[in-house]
């Protein structure tokens, strides 16, 4: 698997780290050589790796920048037409999936499972246009890593302190200021280009997210870095519960959905253990 949708996440971090080297050997004065030495060490691999990538498609699909998605053999999650593969029509249906439809609780262990969506999962006011495929297990990214849910909240929250003019104190050194707010960039822009091609595309899937979590997570424990000089104490405490429940809740979480997996293969591959953690933790 390529990963072809990750491309113009990687463009935009490779671009940010190199302006990053060049700023910063301009302000150390250092040679021209020794940057481009630099620079040529960290954008050479990228750029033979896209290379060896299109040589690739161009010996087998007859096209350096054909990526044989078509010739998937995964039945009805490819449509017919081919402009449909990407389409703004898909991009409420597949909000929903990654941001808002919530995992399934059960009463046995292992508690939380991300289900196989069937057509009566979901709600009347949405129509979902043809050629949408969706029946892998999804759900929601801000509750399933609830880091990243309770981060948005704070970001939401550090955005209006700044429209409101509150100053935070800020103890953070000027060099490591810069590169902090050079990193929160990176972040930033990383998932400003994986959001767009996740929500276009004519399928969702649980795992699509792993392009995702990562760079959202990191993003996350900057935000909530920001709060710990929030206007009163309570507030500070109260982010602080929340990071401290949302770094808790994550990997516990991660671990139960685990279980179960997309087939099931825990519990088929190896029932005598899973027996045993079903026993383990008793029903609610």
């Amino acid at each position: 698997n390529t990963r072809v949708n990750l491309v113009l996440a990687i463009a935009c971090a490779g671009l940010l780290v190199s302006l990053r080297i060049w700023f910063v050997a301009s302000a150390r004065s250092q040679p021209f050589r020794q940057t481009a030495t630099l620079g040529l060490a960290f954008g050479l691999p990228l750029l033979a790796a896209a290379a060896g990538l299109m040589a690739y498609n161009q010996a087998r699909f007859g096209s350096p920048f054909d990526f044989g998605y078509e010739y998937l053999i995964t039945g009805p999650t490819i449509p017919e037409d081919p402009s449909r593969r990407t389409s703004t029509d898909y991009v409420i249906p597949n909000t929903f999936q990654y941001l808002i439809r919530p995992p399934e609780i059960q009463a046995e262990f292992p508690y939380i499972v991300v289900p196989w969506i069937k057509n009566d999962m979901w709600p009347n006011i949405l129509r979902l246009p043809r050629d949408y495929f969706y029946t892998e297990p999804v759900a929601s990214l801000l509750i399933t890593v609830p880091l990243i849910g309770f981060g948005l909240l704070a970001a939401g929250r550090k955005g209006w302190l700044w429209l409101n003019g509150f100053a935070q104190p800020d103890r953070i050194p000027a060099g490591d200021r810069g590169l902090l707010n050079w990193l929160f960039v990176v972040l930033a822009g990383n998932i400003a280009f994986t959001v767009p091609v996740l929500l276009m595309f004519t399928q969702n899937t649980y795992r699509y997210l792993a392009d995702l979590t990562p760079p959202a997570v990191l993003l996350s424990v900057l935000v909530f870095a920001g709060l710990q000089t929030a206007p009163s104490g309570p507030e500070r405490s109260f982010w602080r519960i929340c990071w401290t429940l949302g770094a808790f809740l994550a990997p516990i979480f991660g671990i139960l959905i685990a279980v179960t997996g997309y087939q099931n293969a825990f519990e088929r591959l190896n029932p005598g253990l899973y027996n045993r953690l079903v026993a383990l933790f008793p029903p609610w």
